[in-house]
């Protein structure tokens, strides 16, 4: 397959799906600056979490790619790491990805204890959350979309063997599905309720984030096995 693989375009995909990332990570930085006020000085103005949150299964898709090129480029190396580093990078990834759960858990049920809490609660509510920025939110799914259509175009330009890689194939479908569903949950309710559903995505997106951390997981088991085996059985040469 590398003899005729394109690598232009399958380096084109790595960099626009690396465009993504930092989007969805770097957001939480920059946002402030893309809201500026008539005064001058940066408000206290947060992304939310359902965007930042699609980094969760977005990495996952890095993972998942990184662990092709290193098969294309050297592929002696990748069967001896790859199943000890996905373990590895599996163990870490759940736990973030669980206080990733928590948190947008957490986030959700206060802000509908504070809205279902009238009066006072529902004013506290008002106060901290009703102006959530639906359509700056938009525009940088929008963005964040655009890359990852970019990246998977061009991966099966790349070569269209990658559509038989069902495992990254569904991947690939499950960001592209949560990326739409933040911007539909985003949409469908007025803009004082955006946050909640805004936090909503978050949870599901972590939620499927761990489910293919568990997978991803499970399916690198039988590698280190072999590695463990391989290394038990094996005799210095005389």
């Amino acid at each position: 397959m590398i003899e005729t693989l394109r690598m232009p375009f399958f380096v084109l995909a790595l960099v626009l799906l690396a465009f993504a990332v930092s989007f969805e990570i770097g957001l939480c930085l920059v946002w402030p600056a893309l809201m500026p006020p008539p005064g001058g000085q940066l408000p206290d103005v947060s992304p939310g979490f359902g965007v930042p949150y699609l980094a969760a299964i977005d990495l996952i898709l890095v993972y998942a790619t990184a662990a092709i090129a290193l098969a294309f480029l050297w592929p002696a190396l990748a069967g001896r790491v790859q199943a000890a580093i996905g373990i590895l990078l599996a163990l870490i990834g759940g736990l973030l990805v669980l206080a990733l759960i928590l948190a947008a858990f957490a986030a959700l049920m206060l802000m509908l204890t504070l809205l279902l809490a009238v009066p006072f609660g529902t004013l506290a509510y008002f106060a901290a959350f009703a102006d959530f920025p639906t359509a700056k939110a938009a525009a940088a799914l929008a963005a964040i979309m655009a890359f990852k259509l970019g990246f998977a175009i061009c991966l099966i330009l790349a070569h269209q063997r990658f559509l038989k890689m069902k495992i990254l194939m569904l991947v690939i479908v499950s960001s592209l599905a949560l990326t739409w569903l933040t911007a539909l949950l985003h949409a469908l309710v007025p803009g004082f309720l955006a946050a909640i559903t805004d936090a909503l995505a978050a949870l599901i997106t972590s939620v499927l984030a761990l489910v293919w951390i568990a997978v991803l997981f499970i399916g690198n088991l039988p590698g280190l096995v072999r590695a463990i085996r391989s290394l038990l059985t094996a005799r210095p040469a005389t």
